[in-house]
Parts: structure tokens; C-alpha cells; sequence
């Protein structure tokens, strides 16, 4: 079952932010740590490397959601064909150009 540690930092649109936390209270692949400013910490159960893939692929469909996978753990896994793809997105605040 892989296991990853996620940290996602969350849009500053309100509404966009109630709907990525009602989706991660939704899933129940995923637990949700602490609330702080912009950022949660999130920790991903799933029963495959494509279906952990899938869990951050979904957050990522989010406008202004970036995901940092701090922590990935496949070991009791059989065989994988491909380990997940991370896409590297930032959020709006941070685009090239801009300041902050």
C-alpha cells in the first residue's frame, strides 16, 4: 500500500479553498493534518502507485493548489511498472514576474 506525506499549499480564493478541503474530507484515501494559513499536511493511503498518482493529480486539477510530496513509500508494493509522475505546478501568487 503506498503511503506518501503531502504537503499542499491551498489557493487564497476562500471558495476554491472550501472546495480542495471538502474534497480531501471527501476522499477517504487521504487524512488531513492541521489547517495552517495556506498549507495542510496530508497524508495519502492508497492501494497503488497509479492510484497515489490519481490522489495528487486530483488536488492538482484545483486552480492555485500546489503539491509537495515530502515523503513516498512503495516497499510493500509487489511490483510497480512506473513509479507516479509528479508534475511540478506553482501557485498563481508565485508565477514568474510577479512579486512575493
Amino acid at each position: 500500500m503506498p503511503i506518501s506525506g503531502l504537503m499542499v499549499t491551498l489557493p487564497a480564493d476562500g471558495a476554491v479553498r472550501e472546495r480542495v478541503l471538502a474534497h480531501v474530507e471527501a476522499d477517504p484515501c487521504l487524512t488531513r493534518g492541521v489547517l495552517s494559513g495556506l498549507r495542510v499536511a496530508l497524508v495519502s493511503e492508497t492501494g497503488s502507485p497509479a492510484e497515489d498518482e490519481a490522489v495528487v493529480e486530483g488536488l492538482q486539477r484545483f486552480d492555485g493548489v500546489f503539491v509537495d510530496v515530502i515523503f513516498y513509500d512503495f516497499s510493500d508494493v509487489e511490483s510497480v511498472d512506473s513509479l507516479p509522475r509528479r508534475r511540478r505546478r506553482r501557485p498563481e501568487q508565485h508565477h514568474a514576474g510577479e512579486g512575493g
